[in-house]
């Protein structure tokens, strides 16, 4: 399956939102996020710049099997940039004034950065990247990192709706999506299954 990495451009003008604020509830109980097969833009994508400047100075550096990650920014700023090396040649790019690697939370409720952890349920080490669409809405981007580089899913909301947690303590991760406030009713769970995530909420299993 071709993988479309140029869906990862710079061009942060592009509506991406995949489900606004309002629309939330609807999108996720749908379970309709869009798997590798996204459209793309037809601006040239960071990680095919051959002028590439990082934000500033390293502030994360990490090896996964070939694969390094390496985060840049300024001190006292918020400008950050991601790249993503494999093989030394460099697959992924990103770079924003608000931009971040996710954290997830483990089943003892450690936080950790998401790299190399899995969420596919594939045994494939995954790498979720965060960033600000526009000031309602936000961006998450499960890329796997396996033979080659495939974003996998993306999921949009508001600013700390989404997290990523092992609520059942198996080593793979879930997300859990926050309701809009006109909507009540528990957090919902999303597993990844089958190119896509989907609803596992049942009276068992509820997040409040």
């Amino acid at each position: 399956m071709k993988s479309n990495l140029s869906s990862f451009s710079g061009n942060k003008n592009r509506h991406y939102s995949m489900f606004s604020v309002l629309s939330l509830a609807a999108v996720v109980l749908a379970v309709a996020i869009p798997g590798p097969n996204s459209s793309s833009d037809d601006a040239t994508p960071y990680y095919k710049l051959k002028q590439w400047e990082p934000a500033g100075p390293r502030i994360l550096s990490t090896k996964i099997d070939n694969y390094e990650i390496i985060l840049c920014g300024g001190k006292g700023s918020a400008r950050r940039s991601i790249e993503v090396l494999q093989n030394g040649r460099r697959v992924y790019a990103d770079i924003d004034d608000a931009l971040y690697i996710e954290r997830g939370i483990n089943g003892n409720g450690e936080k950790f950065a998401i790299i190399g952890k899995d969420i596919t349920g594939n045994r494939l080490p995954d790498l979720v990247v965060a960033d600000k669409i526009n000031d309602d809405l936000w961006r998450w981007t499960v890329l796997e990192l396996g033979r080659k580089l495939r974003k996998v899913a993306q999921l949009s909301g508001a600013q700390n709706s989404v997290e990523f947690r092992d609520v059942n303590n198996d080593g793979c991760l879930e997300a859990i999506i926050e309701r809009p406030q006109a909507i009540e009713g528990p957090k919902i769970v999303l597993r990844y299954s089958e190119d896509r995530f989907r609803s596992i909420n049942t009276p068992e299993l509820s997040i409040d």
